[in-house]
């Protein structure tokens, strides 16, 4: 990861140094005392860019300085907006919103970049649209996504070609949990071919069962045994 600053950093140079951060959670990520690592890579000369928004100069401005530019132009709208690749994206009110499928919708937004010109530096912005995932309960989409128009019900279970189905489509999407004060998002990874009943760990030199679990922790009864497990990843 690049970390730009306008000013020389005291202390860091081209050997690594460590630095001690705590960060609080967030909703798509877990707080905690971290240790970066950060050196001193390469100075971008900034000078050229300067003298055409100076109005002073006019010609090739490198690669690496434009990067930095695009960078600096998005910053805020990125805290405002969801980012997907290069774009910057709105999620549409209830009125405007434009169902692709089931589970999908689009999204509008722009794209941006910026460019010297014989005007001075300028800022290209383009419309873009692209899809997204309808916010839904993961058993909603479950049943768009299988076609199951008649529900499930507490015995429902799933066969291994809808299992490895279901599993491609969630799979890296974000989910957000319920069951705890905090809420909190992960990035699904896979499902398992157990059910909550069948997949057992150790607690406290106790073996129990996913379902045991989550009613002696949370007096929570799932309402499905027969469903797999939606393994995340907790790091992300």
């Amino acid at each position: 990861k690049n970390v730009y600053c306008s000013v020389e950093l005291p202390g860091v140079g081209e050997t690594p140094v460590a630095i001690q951060v705590t960060l609080p959670d967030q909703p798509d990520c877990r707080g905690g005392n971290f240790t970066i690592k950060i050196k001193f890579a390469t100075k971008i000369d900034m000078s050229c860019l300067e003298q055409i928004l100076k109005g002073t100069g006019f010609g090739d401005v490198p690669q690496e300085t434009l990067v930095l530019a695009d960078i600096v132009v998005r910053h805020f709208p990125s805290l405002r907006y969801t980012v997907a690749g290069r774009g910057l994206f709105q999620k549409p009110t209830k009125d405007s919103k434009h169902v692709l499928s089931p589970f999908t919708e689009m999204w509008s937004g722009i794209y941006t970049s910026a460019r010297p010109s014989n005007m001075g530096l300028v800022l290209n912005v383009d419309e873009s649209h692209t899809a997204f995932y309808q916010a839904q309960a993961v058993l909603d989409f479950m049943v768009g996504h299988l076609d199951l128009r008649q529900g499930i019900n507490a015995n429902y279970s799933l066969r291994d070609s809808d299992r490895a189905s279901l599993e491609k489509q969630l799979k890296f999407l974000k989910v957000s949990v319920v069951h705890q004060a905090h809420k909190r998002q992960y990035r699904v990874e896979k499902l398992t071919k157990e059910t909550v009943s069948q997949l057992s760990f150790d607690v406290d030199g106790q073996r129990m069962s996913i379902s045991q679990y989550f009613k002696k922790q949370y007096n929570y009864t799932l309402k499905y045994p027969n469903l797999p497990v939606l393994c995340v990843d907790t790091t992300a």
